[in-house]
């Protein structure tokens, strides 16, 4: 797994040399790079799908990740105390209707 900023020339490297992609926070249109990777992969005479990790999606494109191939999506805690985390993981539940 790569974890490196969108662009062809990273996507061709993932596809002929690793097993998939973790994209970065500022990385933009997820599904759209998603595709994009899966073009490469394509191009590179790889079988199956690359494994694609969005790092710190939007909960509200879920579906649109799921249909563009992104296998895993991933959210980082904050850098605080306990209660601090434990209330973004009840807000991010709440948002994500768990």
């Amino acid at each position: 797994m790569i974890g490196a900023g969108a662009g062809p020339k990273t996507f061709a490297w993932i596809a002929a040399n690793a097993d998939g992609w973790i994209s970065t926070p500022k990385d933009t249109e997820l599904p759209t790079r998603a595709r994009q990777l899966q073009e490469a992969w394509r191009e590179a005479g790889r079988e199956g799908q690359p494994i694609i990790r969005a790092h710190s999606p939007q909960h509200e494109l879920i579906d649109a990740y799921e249909e563009a191939g992104i296998t895993e999506l991933v959210w980082s805690l904050p850098d605080t105390d306990e209660s601090g985390v434990l209330a973004y993981l009840d807000e991010l539940a709440r948002k994500l209707r768990l």
